[in-house]
């Protein structure tokens, strides 16, 4: 069961990455969570205890899920609303957010929604640190693009990936 203290730190992660607040019954919020909270674990801020694995949209943890379920079934509108303005960051997360932020905001220039941009650097982060570290960075995009059909625009991917190389991801 997810603590009041673990909601908030959720809530408030995803409103200051995305600039908007957690939609748990709308498609994709949990999508977009997962890929935020991996980023973001992955530059070392703590955001709770979640394993990350390789899913069919790209990195996912069970634990995560379960707590975002959680957050659906028991929290109202305003309750989360309360929340994502309840926690407070140490200055390291708080950079760490507003990098993801300042990429994640960059999907319209690389011609993919929001969802499928957040996917898109998950997963590409996932594949060449986890995945496939020794490869190349064009045998990288060729890995995603054959696993995930829908991210198949070459050159976008190739520039998440340099995104997340210049942002110190990778």
């Amino acid at each position: 069961m997810m603590t009041k203290r673990g909601t908030k730190i959720l809530l408030t992660a995803y409103k200051n990455i995305y600039g908007t607040e957690f939609i748990p019954h709308t498609a994709g919020e949990k999508l977009k969570m997962h890929k935020a909270i991996y980023l973001l674990q992955e530059l070392g801020t703590v955001c709770g205890d979640f394993n990350f694995f390789w899913h069919i949209n790209g990195p996912y943890s069970h634990e995560l899920h379960k707590g975002l379920l959680e957050i659906e079934a028991n929290y109202s509108v305003e309750e989360i609303h309360e929340c994502s303005n309840g926690c407070a960051f140490k200055p390291q997360a708080e950079e760490a957010m507003q990098k993801l932020n300042n990429i994640f905001s960059q999907a319209g220039d690389y011609g993919y929604t929001p969802i499928e941009w957040c996917e898109a650097l998950g997963s590409i982060h996932f594949i060449k640190k986890y995945k496939c570290s020794c490869e190349s960075d064009e045998k990288i995009i060729d890995i995603l693009e054959k696993e995930k059909v829908n991210l198949n625009m070459h050159d976008s991917n190739l520039q998440a990936l340099h995104l997340l190389r210049e942002n110190n991801f990778l």
